[in-house]
């Protein structure tokens, strides 16, 4: 691991958990939702709230989330077992939203936009703080 790679991984970790400090974003018993779109983004903060949890002063859960949009040739197994070997508890939604974007969305456009509303409308029944 280059030293630039140590320094970014250190400032983000800072940078999530000092706004995690300050917003009270997570108090101790919380659980958290990750969805992972699949992209470098999520991925990333999903190692940032693993390497956080391990320090952090109040004890949470986490459980990364996936919409499966039923997308031809997608390898469905890849995710799960990622999230397996790491121990991280899962959620696949599945839900052809793809035979919907084939439907309404022009040829050779894409929509992104509707994937993190389906998750959420979808785990609704995860715990989560009331307070």
């Amino acid at each position: 691991m280059s030293n630039t790679f140590k320094k970014l991984q250190a400032q983000l970790r800072g940078s999530v958990g000092k706004a995690i400090a300050d917003y009270a974003m997570i108090a101790d018993g919380d659980h958290v939702m990750v969805c992972l779109s699949g992209g470098k983004d999520s991925y990333t903060l999903l190692d940032i709230l693993l390497s956080l949890q391990r320090s952090a002063p109040v004890s949470f859960a986490i459980t990364a989330v996936n919409l499966d949009q039923k997308q031809p040739g997608f390898p469905a197994h890849v995710l799960p077992k990622y999230l397996e070997d790491l121990g991280v508890r899962c959620r696949i939604i599945e839900q052809n939203t793809y035979a919907v974007v084939k439907r309404v969305i022009p040829e050779g456009k894409t929509c992104a936009d509707c994937a993190p509303g389906c998750a959420a409308a979808r785990c609704i029944d995860l715990p989560r703080r009331t307070a």
